[in-house]
């Protein structure tokens, strides 16, 4: 074989290890993509359900009692829902102001919300606790005709747990997991913690995040 011949082996040799590389690289691309949009969709689809469970409740309060808010109320609560529309993410950035925002919208409605201990530190764990009561919290006013909530967040040196309860009616059967639920629990997965749900004897929802370990 000529040294020509040897170096076209060579090139090709290279040239098809460069094309697989590519391959692989565009595959790893669309992957990403992928995940992107199916995480912009899950984004999208948790805010629209948070947005109309605040208008449902509203409407079912009415329904219940036969009172709307008084307008100073009725304004705040739109406020709110506005601001969640259009500053989820400005919330997010500060865990304890979204909690307090979740506590006044449903104040508003004739919902107490009642927090004994106070949110982890870390704010990813922080965001995910005050995103699961305000699920929580809307769950039992839609299907427990709640009008009060009791949420009590503790921890150990391994995890964090909050446990919600209300005063609303217990489920008349097997509690069947929708969206709510559903996402509720990929919340807490997301960072390695569980969901666990019991009806009786008081319909409870407690969810378990483990504490961010510092590397000594």
């Amino acid at each position: 074989m000529t040294e020509q011949n040897k170096a076209a082996v060579i090139l090709k040799d290279r040239n098809d290890e460069l094309e697989s590389r590519r391959q692989r690289l565009k595959a790893f691309v669309e992957n990403i993509e992928q995940i992107c949009r199916s995480e912009e969709l899950l984004r999208i689809k948790t805010e629209i359900h948070d947005i109309q469970n605040q208008k449902l409740i509203l409407l079912l309060q009415y329904l219940r009692y036969g009172e709307l808010p008084d307008s100073t109320s009725f304004n705040a609560l739109r406020a709110g829902i506005l601001h969640g529309k259009n500053s989820n993410s400005g919330m997010e950035a500060d865990p304890q102001a979204m909690l307090d925002i979740i506590v006044g919208q449903h104040e508003n409605i004739g919902v107490k919300i009642h927090i004994n201990g106070t949110l982890p530190p870390e704010r990813d764990r922080a965001v995910a606790l005050a995103q699961i009561l305000r699920e929580a919290a809307a769950n039992s006013v839609k299907h427990g005709y709640a009008n009060e909530v009791h949420a009590r967040i503790t921890d150990n040196d391994s995890k964090y747990i909050m446990r919600v309860i209300d005063n609303g009616t217990r489920p008349a059967a097997n509690i069947i997991e929708g969206s709510g639920i559903a996402g509720m629990r990929r919340c807490a997965e997301t960072l390695g913690g569980k969901l666990h749900i019991t009806a009786s004897p008081r319909f409870t929802l407690t969810v378990t995040i483990p504490c961010v370990k510092e590397v000594m």
